[in-house]
């Protein structure tokens, strides 16, 4: 597959970060450096690696200190593998990523999740109401995913009423586009979740992928279609919608194909150590397109399996005639490039990524607001708010919101008030005092 420049993704799901990571007590810590070695050296063979995206269960119980962890290893993690974190990282929230003491502390939440429970056809009419009309429910209803979203922020990943999902574009190798698109299936997510009575909600309008000429749809989401209340809606959609569809939570991992497309249930990187049979698990996909009398998508899926009757180490999971990988050829619709299309993505392992190169950014391409992002929330709040303030970007009705929200707001200014390159140059300036370990503002 690498002739034809593969687009290749590791797949990691249910990583379920605790905050007892990194102490003596830490469970997989050994799991993380034998994934670790796994992925660089698997990187290398496949030619590089693009991106990075996560199923979900990023944190244990969606507390700060969890994700503040998830960060620090996804953030060394990349870095290892020769993907830029501030650009190329995708996550969506899982059932562990809600914070539960908050909806055990709200009737106003429980209701809301009873609500939207009770009446599989008044979904999308309720969800409307919730996160459109009613400005208290607004405030309550993505409230116990606070930690998440502040985590996710700095990687394009949050979610709000205003954007309940999040896409993405990646060009493949014939100038087509590959959307990202992330959903969260945790809206009405609480203690009470089962695949049965208490299923999830999604509702139609995360589902609903506009059909373009060129696009094809990745959709990544933690909870499959049979733990949702609306499974009708999401399998006719998804599967008429999404060539690939990536997701968790299950713990065990599934390659099938429906139709053209292909879904893929991830195992567990970090499954709980009380499963019986439990085996950390992680995928790399390559995905190309190939012209040879048809246009089609080849797919590859690796399975990486940790084998302890092996020495504990990350092997590859043989396939059907005993090859690594498990393809898949993809019928798609006839459609030609424009001469004006940007060239498509590539990965050259000739520049690796350092944190100088993350600090200093070289050139125009790699100035991208997502990128900005990643930076100035990865930044302490107190320098964070001595930027805004610098450029005159903060207002009074800024009072009271999360560092996400403020972000947005600031970012909003700064495009109507021409001051993007400026605040460009402050994240510059700042992030460089802080790599030296020089702190200006004399903050502890």
């Amino acid at each position: 597959m690498q002739q034809i420049n593969p687009i290749t993704f590791v797949h990691l799901s249910d990583i379920h970060f605790r905050k007892n990571a990194n102490t003596p007590y830490d469970a997989f810590k050994d799991i993380r450096n034998e994934l670790e070695l796994d992925a660089k050296d698997r990187a290398n063979a496949l030619g590089g690696v693009y991106g990075i995206v996560v199923g979900g269960d990023i944190a244990f119980s969606g507390k700060p200190e969890e994700y503040e962890l998830a960060n620090q290893w996804l953030r060394g993690f990349a870095i290892q593998i020769g993907v830029d974190p501030a650009e190329r990282i995708w996550v969506v929230p899982g059932n562990h990523d809600i914070d539960r003491q908050s909806i055990e502390k709200s009737l106003l939440i429980q209701n809301i999740h009873k609500d939207l429970r009770a009446d599989a056809s008044m979904i999308d009419e309720k969800l409307a109401a919730y996160m459109v009309k009613d400005e208290e429910a607004k405030k309550l209803i993505l409230k116990p995913l606070q930690g998440y979203n502040d985590f996710a922020a700095r990687f394009g990943c949050d979610l709000s009423p205003e954007k309940p999902f999040w896409e993405d574009d990646v060009t493949l190798n014939d100038g087509s586009l590959l959307r990202i698109r992330g959903l969260n299936s945790t809206i009405v997510s609480d203690e009470q979740d089962n695949d049965a009575s208490h299923k999830l909600v999604l509702g139609k309008r995360q589902m609903e992928m506009t059909r373009q000429d060129g696009v094809e749809y990745l959709v990544l989401c933690h909870h499959p279609p049979q733990w949702l209340f609306d499974q009708d809606t999401a399998e006719d959609l998804f599967v008429k919608r999404a060539r690939l569809q990536l997701f968790g939570h299950k713990h065990r991992q599934r390659l099938t194909r429906i139709d053209d497309g292909v879904r893929i249930a991830s195992g567990a990187m970090h499954p709980d150590i009380r499963e019986p049979n439990w085996q950390p698990r992680y995928n790399f996909i390559q995905i190309c397109i190939k012209r040879d009398g048809q246009r089609t998508m080849l797919l590859h899926v690796h399975p990486r399996v940790l084998r302890e009757d092996e020495g504990g180490k990350f092997m590859k999971e043989a396939q059907d005639g005993g090859g690594e990988f498990r393809e898949f050829a993809l019928p798609l619709p006839v459609w030609q490039s424009p001469k004006s299309m940007a060239k498509p993505a590539t990965v050259s392992n000739s520049v690796p990524i350092t944190e100088a190169a993350l600090v200093n950014p070289r050139g125009a391409n790699m100035r991208s607001a997502r990128k900005l992002t990643y930076r100035f929330l990865s930044l302490p709040h107190h320098r964070q708010l001595a930027i805004a303030q610098q450029l005159g970007l903060v207002r009074d009705e800024d009072e009271g919101a999360r560092d996400n929200e403020l972000y947005r707001r600031y970012f909003s200014r700064a495009q109507e008030e021409h001051k993007l390159e400026e605040f460009w140059n402050a994240v510059e300036k700042v992030s460089a005092e802080l790599e030296t370990g020089h702190d200006s503002t004399g903050a502890a």
